[in-house]
């Protein structure tokens, strides 16, 4: 089964830059897999308007909790990254923007829903840290698509695809996992 559910226009802008807005979604779509339905919410947030992206998020969180009662997977390009690579940024000088920096996308969704970050703040530690961004695809130096998933799901692996080059501007990410029971004990 598949719906979506269109997220906030820009308040920041003119009515008449919203008459030509590219609608931002969550395609909600429903697959049965060994006899239980996972969802998988794939999103676009907005990249340009931080206060836009940011109530974009916290639509996210309404509809992540409206299909949580199951395994569910939220994926897309959020044009946001984690606090901690935030963080890192501003320690070692990275060239991020400002924007960026102040944006609080990811962690309405980590600290509002319960979850998980397929490629969480430990990756983005020593000589790897890198590998893990997604943005320019020609050169990436930000993290800003992701892929997130709640207690039903064990995630086995997740990275970028680095080798997919440039044909987008931005690099896929791909995360192989199972489906369990919730809150088994080899929860990641």
């Amino acid at each position: 089964d598949q719906s979506k559910v269109t997220l906030a226009i820009p308040v920041e802008q003119p009515s008449y830059y919203n008459k030509f807005y590219l609608d931002r979604i969550v395609q909600i779509v429903e697959l049965e897999i060994g006899g239980q339905t996972l969802t998988v919410l794939n999103v676009h947030l907005e990249a340009y308007m931080k206060g836009t992206r940011e109530k974009q998020s916290l639509e996210v969180v309404d509809v992540v909790r409206k299909h949580d009662d199951g395994p569910l997977i939220l994926i897309g390009d959020f044009n946001a990254a984690p606090a901690w690579f935030q963080r890192a940024s501003e320690n070692i000088n990275e060239d991020v923007s400002t924007e960026l920096r102040s944006d609080d996308t990811i962690a309405n969704i980590l600290e509002q829903t319960g979850l998980r970050i397929a490629i969480p703040e430990e990756a983005y530690t020593g000589d790897r840290a890198k590998a893990h961004n997604t943005f320019r695809s020609d050169s990436p130096s930000a993290p800003i698509d992701h892929i997130f998933y709640n207690s039903y799901i064990k995630n086995l692996s997740a990275r970028v695809i680095a080798e997919a080059g440039a044909g987008s501007d931005h690099l896929p990410l791909m995360m192989t996992f199972s489906i369990h029971e919730a809150n088994s004990e080899d929860d990641q």
